[in-house]
């Protein structure tokens, strides 16, 4: 019976470290320079479907030609992806 807990342990143990992979490598580098334009949901709600410098770029640019709003809040969105991915931003304006 104890042959049989030790086993079943380091099965376990194995597929917890197979699991755990790290995401590190497989992030897309993207252009510094590309941008792309925010969905508006309306009520100052717009969502950035881009991360990294794209997402930098795309929400310096949004602020730059919409100078009379005001920057409340950022959410990132981790639909659907792996735990410490995301796919874009959640940003509220008013």
């Amino acid at each position: 019976m104890r042959k049989i807990a030790i086993l079943i342990s380091l099965m376990v143990l194995v597929l917890i470290i197979c699991g755990c992979g790290s995401n590190a490598g497989k992030e897309t580098k993207v252009n510094s320079t590309e941008t792309i334009s925010p969905v508006n949901y309306g009520n100052g709600v717009y969502y950035f479907a881009a991360t990294q410098a794209a997402f930098g770029n795309s929400l310096s640019k949004f602020i730059a030609n919409h100078s009379n709003l005001t920057l409340i809040s950022i959410a990132d969105d981790s639909t659907d992806q792996p735990y410490g991915v995301n796919c874009g931003y959640f940003v509220v304006f008013r």
